[in-house]
């Protein structure tokens, strides 16, 4: 793209979706072996009313920085680029939204339901 702001990935970022289970005691043993760092610049999303989480996280042992989007249906979207300072990971969240709205943190199955 060459309008992409100087800081942020030349390339379309990769992202997975999957389906965020919460299993009982899973959280406590992951966060004893690997713990996170939240940023600041974490919130809920609110957009054409409906809900996003946006995380954007470290490990102790990493200092790049993760960006998870979780919907209101706990579908969990992690970009596969990790970023090298937490403005950078919400500068995309926000530059994905301006170029594929809400529908970019939804599954096919998800869309159909909200948009049909």
């Amino acid at each position: 793209m060459a309008n992409a702001p100087a800081d942020l990935p030349a390339h379309v970022p990769k992202r997975r979706l999957c389906k965020r289970q919460n299993k009982p005691g899973t959280d406590a043993m992951n966060a004893e072996e690997d713990p996170e760092i939240m940023s600041d610049p974490c919130a809920d999303v609110e957009i054409d009313g409906h809900f996003l989480t946006v995380d954007i996280y470290k490990s102790d042992i990493d200092a790049r920085w993760i960006l998870e989007v979780i919907n209101e249906f706990g579908t969990s979207t992690v970009f596969d680029d990790l970023f090298l300072a937490d403005g950078l990971a919400w500068q995309q969240f926000k530059k994905t939204v301006k170029d594929e709205a809400l529908a970019a943190f939804l599954t096919k199955k998800e869309k159909r339901q909200l948009f049909h």
